[in-house]
């Protein structure tokens, strides 16, 4: 599998950017874990995907927020960036991967290319991490033996999540203070900007931030690989797409407005651009799952 099925934002049991929740979790189970203290500004969360289908498949839909997510699957070790539009993660038969979820600002201090060039992009972990890279995805699977199993044990996933959470604390620890000060605070803003329904526009975001739009858009651009607005537009999609999927009955001209849309049919046409349905097809969509 390239890519990894899950983003939700915090939590264990969040679905936000996870498309079609109630029909995908029913294919598929996701755990996540806490990451140890010294990695809490960088990585957000180690998760596990496990999948048993027999002769059946699921493709899962993923609108993910701007992050990078490096995953394991058996000998396959990928770094996937942030996408700008919905992917989908095929599923067949029986399968497990171990990932890692970076905060937004996070994976600046493991990139060796500028945080611009992840948007739409994968590279493998070799690729990207270089012989150190190559080294932890033999030592996983040789730590985990058989790690496409997704009936893998309770403890093998253990020794796995430490000789990973190790290398990361490992290659974080050296990263200058004041950069892991600004990181911290790139990542607090854009959480904000992903739950505070008042914040619509990016200049709202550099108010809270103390500086100019230009100096926020440098600072995304640099550590996040995305604008302020490219970060505010994929948060109303993930709120709309969440809203829908519940199950609640939705009032469309007031959800446009509450997510800050001038009118309904900007709001269709942004949503449709990232999930690839309109709004009533998505529900629909939801409905039949």
């Amino acid at each position: 599998m390239a890519r990894p099925p899950a983003d939700a934002p915090t939590g264990s049991s969040g679905t936000r950017g996870i498309l079609n929740p109630a029909l995908g979790l029913r294919r598929f189970d996701l755990q996540r874990f806490d990451t140890a203290p010294t990695l809490r500004d960088f990585v957000s969360r180690v998760w596990v995907v496990r999948w048993d289908l027999g002769n059946q498949h699921h493709d899962q839909e993923i609108l993910p927020f701007p992050r990078v997510n490096v995953s394991f699957q058996s000998a396959q070790a990928r770094v996937v960036g942030p996408s700008g539009e919905r992917f989908v993660a095929n599923l067949t038969g029986r399968g497990c991967v171990l990932g890692v979820r970076f905060e937004p600002a996070g994976f600046a201090a493991f990139s060796n290319r500028p945080m611009t060039e992840w948007l739409g992009a994968q590279a493998s972990v070799a690729e990207t991490w270089g012989a150190p890279g190559a080294a932890l995805t033999r030592d996983l699977n040789e730590r985990c033996e058989n790690f496409a199993n997704p009936g893998l044990s309770d403890e093998r996933l253990t020794r796995a999540r430490e000789l990973l959470e190790e290398y990361l604390c490992g290659r974080c620890r050296a990263y200058p203070a004041a950069e892991r000060d600004q990181v911290r605070e790139l990542n607090s803003l854009i959480e904000r900007a992903q739950s505070d329904r008042e914040l619509k526009r990016a200049e709202q975001l550099a108010a809270l931030a103390g500086c100019s739009l230009r100096s926020l858009q440098r600072s995304f651009e640099r550590l996040v690989g995305v604008s302020p607005k490219w970060v505010l537009c994929r948060a109303r999609a993930q709120e709309a797409a969440e809203r829908i999927s519940s199950g609640e009955t939705v009032d469309w001209p007031r959800l446009a407005l509450e997510l800050g849309y001038h009118d309904q049919a900007h709001f269709i046409r942004d949503f449709k651009a990232q999930i690839g349905f309109t709004p009533t097809a998505y529900a629909a969509r939801c409905k039949e799952g």
